[in-house]
């Protein structure tokens, strides 16, 4: 009898047991439903960036500077130190290199190494991703939406998508870039919340933004453009403190222009952890006053029809719209920032690289602002039930999300280091107008001495045929070569008189003509006696001295 009531007691015991912890599960999983749980929204987000990932994966890799940033790279691995001159280029040497971008150089090599093309496509995917993701936090910050940041993210990506599809250490520069937005604008946020009390500056943003600059330095001069926000942000706290205190003296005691102040010298100091030092300052500063960039297309000033200037209209008119609805005040700083851009833009044109974040930056709390004056129109409050729908938090469209995710990673290139697979060939890597045929053809018919080749396939030669081709100038020696030498290398691209005699007075017995860029130049070597085609394919002809020409030559010499 007593048995019976004691098992029945431990039955009752466990049953109460097992009640409470499938009680506990259930809440346990609703709990982690509800945290995991984002809107459909979101959704819409992750599906939009992941279709972006996919696209930078099968982007194909232009023919420009970044097989010369490659082959530095690979240099620089394979030395352990950096070049002094650059050491592809016969007509640059001597000349002193100050590499101010080794850092993205050795991670481009590196790629390179690892998968070859593919792995610098590989790299300017990811790398696209990570900059895509901190200017969608840098606008969400100031807009304090998270819908506006990424438009904002988009916008940038539109208006400037011709430069930022080309593989370059750029890209790099511009990821710093968006970092150092989003910083300044958790700054802003925090200032703003902030009370009398509190810090002028976080204790992170005193480590974090110098680091930033740290590393920038080292990867692409771009950083510059770091230090005009800052100085900017010091300015404009400077005439907000006089007007404030309606003293000069007194606008020292201001704590936010003492933290911004700070954050500047020591972002300045930071900057010097490089191999140059304060050199590499200094020559950055004076790099675009070069000579040779006068004849280069993006370091023109701003033309209105052009492929810079139709954006950057438009952003006005833009601009001007949201200016006019808005409610959001302007602080100093922004109106500095955007002056500044604008005028950099207008005297060289690649800087609308850098003017398209500072612009959907300064602008994206008004853009947010006058999108919230348009939802009140009668007409959108129609859709506030459908708008509340989307903004729900849902466990399923979490999942969805995730699955999302895994399906970019899964049919991107980049899966193959984790899940294998073949590699893609060249010809589907690479760009229509990069010479593959070309750098085939020299393999087989190795010249001799120094070739004629345009500039932009010269890094790409130098590369392929692993230094053993010598150019008469590449992308990346514009900066490098006497300016005698670019005048020169510029006669003979445009066929213009004198091109003979300079063929000869450079020994030049190859010459390598693009089909689309140099249809005139590709004509005058058909009409010229004592050289003739020895190869063409869809996009390039290459063209030789001929024997008879060389022993004549060689017979003047020695007659001379």
């Amino acid at each position: 009898m007593s048995e019976n009531l004691s098992d029945s007691a431990q039955t009752e015991t466990a049953a109460l047991t097992d009640g409470n912890t499938d009680a506990d599960r259930q809440e346990m999983a609703a709990l982690v439903r509800e945290k995991i749980a984002v809107s459909w929204w979101v959704l819409g987000g992750v599906l939009l960036t992941s279709l972006f990932f996919l696209y930078c994966s099968y982007l194909p890799v232009y023919h420009t500077d970044i097989w010369g940033h490659v082959s530095y790279g690979t240099w620089i691995l394979e030395h352990g130190s950096l070049p002094t001159e650059d050491p592809f280029v016969p007509l640059a040497g001597g000349v002193e290199l100050v590499d101010n971008a080794w850092l993205s150089q050795v991670m481009f090599g590196w790629f390179t190494q690892q998968s070859g093309p593919q792995g610098l496509s590989d790299g300017y995917a990811v790398i696209c991703l990570a900059m895509f993701l901190a200017l969608i936090a840098a606008f969400a910050i100031r807009a304090q939406n998270w819908g506006i940041g990424f438009l904002s993210a988009a916008g940038v990506w539109g208006m400037i998508i011709f430069r930022l599809a080309i593989v370059r250490p750029e890209l790099l520069g511009g990821f710093c870039f968006a970092l150092l937005l989003a910083q300044v604008a958790c700054v802003d946020r925090l200032r703003a919340k902030g009370k009398d009390g509190a810090p002028a500056l976080p204790l992170w943003a005193w480590l974090s933004i110098p680091l930033t600059f740290t590393i920038w330095t080292n990867l692409h001069g771009s950083y510059i453009i770091g230090f005009a926000v800052l100085g900017c942000a010091v300015l404009g706290s400077a005439m907000e403190a006089v007007v404030r205190h309606r003293s000069i003296a007194g606008a020292w005691s201001d704590r936010n222009l003492r933290a911004d102040l700070v954050v500047l010298e020591l972002s300045l100091l930071a900057a010097c952890l490089n191999p140059y030092g304060i050199d590499l300052l200094l020559q950055t500063v004076l790099f675009p006053s070069h000579p040779n960039l006068k004849s280069v297309m993006e370091w023109f000033p701003l033309e209105i029809v052009s492929l810079e200037g139709i954006p950057m209209a438009i952003s006005w008119v833009v601009a001007a719209f949201a200016i006019r609805h808005s409610k959001v005040k302007f602080s100093v700083r922004d109106v500095l920032l955007m002056l500044v851009m604008n005028l950099a833009v207008c005297l060289r044109v690649r800087m609308i690289a850098w003017y398209a974040p500072v612009y959907f930056f300064v602008l994206a709390p008004h853009f947010a602002d006058s999108i919230r004056q348009i939802g009140e129109l009668k007409f959108f409050r129609r859709c506030d039930s459908f708008s509340a729908f989307l903004s729900r938090p849902s466990f399923h469209a979490a999942l969805i999300s995730a699955f999302i995710c895994y399906l970019a990673f899964a049919f991107s290139p980049v899966s193959r280091h984790v899940m294998g697979g073949a590699v893609r060939t060249e010809e589907k890597i690479l760009s229509h107008q990069t010479p593959i045929d070309l750098s085939q053809y020299f393999e087989e018919h190795p010249p001799e001495g120094l070739i004629y080749a345009p500039q932009w396939w010269g890094d790409w030669l130098i590369w392929k045929s692993k230094n053993q081709i010598e150019v008469f100038v590449s992308t990346n020696t514009i900066h490098l070569v006497p300016e005698s030498v670019w005048q020169h290398y510029l006669t003979i691209s445009r066929g213009r008189p004198g091109a003979e005699r300079l063929l000869h007075r450079y020994r030049i017995n190859t010459m390598v003509v693009s089909k689309d860029l140099q249809p005139g130049l590709e004509k005058m070597m058909q009409s010229r006696s004592g050289w003739k085609s020895v190869y063409a394919d869809d996009i390039s002809v290459v063209f030789q001295r001929s024997s008879e020409t060389e022993s004549k030559q060689g017979a003047s010499k020695t007659a001379h």
